[in-house]
């Protein structure tokens, strides 16, 4: 199960969660990817990716814009939605409804743009260059209040501590 941790602004995700001995205690038995657009963890199960992400929640909360757990071959899942994979054991199938593509351009989250529910299931992942990448991810739809559409430019946070 992998887990791809994206950052918010220009923040290095990966230099903030080496330098903190409470990340690297955390992280120990994981080998963090620096992707350059966020960090990639892989865990044995669901179960221990989301545990790991309740750990590293001040992180999350203060350094990431999202947290997206691999569902099947490029195919991706908010936190909401794995959450409600390991609580209630759903049934994910090739015509999941709710589905957006995440941009990432020039190694940050450009965008989150919404598919439509009768949109022909393709590979958005693309491989090679990160400055143009794209990220298939599902979600539990409009009125779970899981996930925004949009174009981002959020600034890092002002104070640097970690």
């Amino acid at each position: 199960m992998k887990v791809l941790f994206l950052p918010k602004g220009n923040v290095d995700l990966y230099a903030i969660l080496q330098a903190s001995e409470t990340s690297r205690n955390i992280l120990r038995f994981y080998e963090p990817r620096n992707l350059g657009f966020g960090v990639e963890i892989t865990a044995t199960s669901l179960g221990t990716a989301l545990s790991l992400v309740s750990e590293l929640r001040w992180y999350v909360q203060r350094y990431m814009r999202k947290v997206l757990f691999g569902l099947k071959d490029e195919v991706y899942g908010t936190l909401d939605l794995a959450r409600e994979i390991y609580d209630r054991d759903i049934p994910l199938s090739e015509d999941w409804p709710y589905r957006d593509v995440y941009m990432i351009r020039k190694g940050r989250l450009a965008a989150i743009l919404e598919l439509p529910k009768d949109a022909e299931k393709t590979s958005f992942i693309t491989s090679g260059d990160l400055d143009d990448l794209l990220l298939e991810v599902w979600h539990l739809g409009p009125d779970q209040g899981d996930e925004e559409t949009g174009s981002y430019s959020e600034e890092p946070p002002s104070d640097e501590e970690h």
